[in-house]
């Protein structure tokens, strides 16, 4: 993949780990594809650049995903939420919403989590401003948290894992622009949790 060279390349002129692997599973015949996945990650630090993109043929289901991610310490194992900016029609879509008795974040954020108090501890009014403003600038964007989030990625294997994502992968020219705001806005979230006491 052409994509794949160019990520590999920018991973050599700026010192990230690469990694990819492509995955054609024929079940029936090389005509029919019941799997096609293909993934690549490019590393620095403890941040790591995730894209995947896979397609089910015999189900019609598709699914594709880049962004940027990281490990934080963590005391509960079932600790997971999705925060995404929020719409009036939110409601006729089925997305559930978890309120936070914060009447700035409520109004402008949509938020599934399974534990608000530990949510809390991640997400204020000044990182609420923020995602927003990556918002505008990447949309649609969204904040994901979860054990074994990416489990193709071996150095997250059980670990609380917390990322940006897009729903597309970063176009090799602004993947330098991406990856540096990806990457600031969560150091900005590892900061508050050092502030703060880290262990969510």
């Amino acid at each position: 993949m052409k994509i794949f060279e160019e990520y590999k390349r920018i991973g050599q002129q700026q010192g990230f780990l690469f990694e990819s692997m492509e995955d054609n599973r024929a079940f029936l015949s090389p005509n029919d594809r019941m799997l096609n996945s293909k993934f690549c990650m490019l590393s620095k630090n403890d941040m790591i650049y995730f894209a995947s993109d896979s397609y089910a043929a015999k189900v019609g289901m598709s699914s594709t995903y880049s962004g940027v991610y990281t490990s934080i310490p963590n005391s509960f194992k079932d600790f997971k939420a999705e925060i995404n900016k929020h719409f009036w029609i939110d409601f006729i879509t089925g997305r559930k919403k978890v309120k936070t008795n914060d009447s700035y974040i409520d109004k402008h954020l949509s938020i599934s989590t399974n534990n608000i108090d530990q949510l809390l501890r991640i997400i204020d009014i000044r990182i609420a401003k923020e995602y927003l403003e990556l918002w505008d600038k990447y949309s649609p964007v969204k904040i994901v948290i979860g054990i074994d989030y990416l489990q193709s990625v071996v150095a997250f294997k059980d670990k609380l894992i917390i990322g940006v994502e897009l729903n597309e992968w970063v176009l090799p020219e602004r993947f330098d622009s991406t990856f540096n705001d990806f990457q600031d806005f969560v150091a900005e979230i590892i900061l508050k949790l050092n502030r703060y006491g880290n262990d969510v």
